[in-house]
């Protein structure tokens, strides 16, 4: 999900022309906005197409959601009445439901330190901007600055300038910070909800894991786009030599398809050989194999 890999996977899920690819896209930049109301902490050099204006303003919202939450639950609790009221419930039945529903007063609710909320919201408005800045100055002054991919998460500021392994940071170290990050939060100000935090964590552990299985993905993908191609071209010097096509693939059977004419099957092949070196990033295509000798 977050990064370079994930947002290709996206894309191809956004033109698939599924419905339901469509949401599922919308719901990941939902989820990145989650993660970034603490990732814009613990992380440096955001890409400009990943953290964008849009990310931003829905991590503002989310935290004006944890601001609002206390003054809303007791909103919905006095229009209980009025609501078990639309479906026939007697409005004396919904004003006695009001305060079952409602947290016990017989204890004094723990007085908060500091309005941990709000300082969360402007923190993230203050840092969150800053990291817009940067990556708007970083692309105007292309040639300048150090360049960034421009689909890049983030680089984690845990690594401690490479001591700590980069995936050791996203999957283990940042949830951690971020579950004492609630802790501490919620310890301060009990309106913070401590469980926020916790859902938060699992998710950047599991999107970084998932991310790490994307990355995989295309080095595999790759690495046997380069041994198609060679098995290929081997394939078409051999059949234009005289030879027979076989299937054998580093120990897999990989059936060919071929024309009957010795002609058409060098053809073919030349052409599989050069769509996969296409494929494999950084391979130059393989040089013409010469035509068979022409019988004497």
């Amino acid at each position: 999900m977050l990064g370079a890999s994930a947002t290709t996977y996206r894309r191809q899920m956004m033109f698939s022309g599924d419905p339901g690819a469509v949401a599922a896209q919308f719901l990941f930049a939902v989820v990145d906005a989650f993660a970034l109301t603490v990732l814009v902490f613990l992380r440096k050099g955001f890409g400009e197409r990943f953290y964008t204006v849009f990310k931003f303003g829905m991590g503002l919202g989310i935290l004006a959601f944890l601001i609002m939450l206390r003054s809303l639950a007791g909103a919905l609790l006095g229009a209980l009445p009025m609501v078990m009221g639309m479906f026939g419930v007697p409005p004396l039945l919904g004003m006695l439901a009001g305060p079952m529903l409602s947290p016990p007063h017989h204890a004094p609710e723990p007085h908060a330190l500091f309005d941990a909320a709000s300082l969360l919201y402007w923190a993230f408005l203050l840092v969150g901007f800053g990291h817009l800045v940067v990556g708007w100055l970083r692309s105007w002054n292309i040639g300048h600055w150090a360049p960034v991919h421009s689909k890049s998460a983030g680089e984690p500021l845990l690594t401690f300038n490479g001591r700590v392994n980069h995936w050791l940071a996203i999957t283990v170290l940042e949830p951690l910070v971020v579950i004492l990050l609630g802790q501490i939060l919620h310890a301060c100000d009990p309106s913070v909800p401590f469980t926020y935090f916790v859902v938060l964590a699992l998710f950047i552990a599991a999107s970084a894991l998932h991310q790490y299985r994307l990355y995989r993905d295309d080095l595999l993908d790759e690495q046997d786009a380069r041994l198609l191609a060679g098995f290929y071209a081997g394939q078409a010097k051999q059949v234009a030599a005289g030879g027979k096509p076989t299937s054998k693939l580093g120990g897999f059977f990989f059936p060919l398809l071929l024309p009957k004419k010795p002609e058409a099957q060098v053809d073919m092949l030349r052409q599989w050989a050069k769509r996969h070196h296409e494929a494999a990033a950084g391979d130059e295509p393989p040089p013409p194999s010469p035509p068979p000798a022409a019988a004497a």
